[in-house]
């Protein structure tokens, strides 16, 4: 869930920026007119641009985050793995051992 939610924040973000820059859009060509055609292309651009640049960025610390994660993961694998060995081995020791139950 995590991880989809990472995925979508940065195309939300995108999205919504497009939204309000149509909003933008509409707004400038109702026939009560609220703001100029120029300037409402302006603000649509401006805030387009704004909305895509957060979610290049999210998607950046994503990125950036899923290979710290890795990285940290595959060194406490590495640190981990003599320990492995040795319950393994003490595991199949007994089961190897003389027969006699150690209760």
């Amino acid at each position: 869930a995590v991880k989809c939610m990472l995925n979508g924040m940065s195309i939300f973000l995108i999205s919504s920026g497009i939204r309000i820059c149509v909003n933008f859009e509409r707004s400038a060509t109702e026939e009560v007119v609220q703001i100029d055609p120029l300037n409402a292309r302006i603000l649509g651009i401006v805030f387009l641009t704004i909305f895509a640049i957060k979610g290049w960025l999210m998607w950046y610390v994503h990125c950036v985050h899923v290979a710290v994660f890795k990285d940290n993961y595959q060194l406490a694998k590495e640190r981990e793995l003599p320990y492995l060995r040795s319950v393994q081995n003490m595991m199949n020791g007994r089961r190897k051992g003389t027969g006699v139950p150690d209760v």
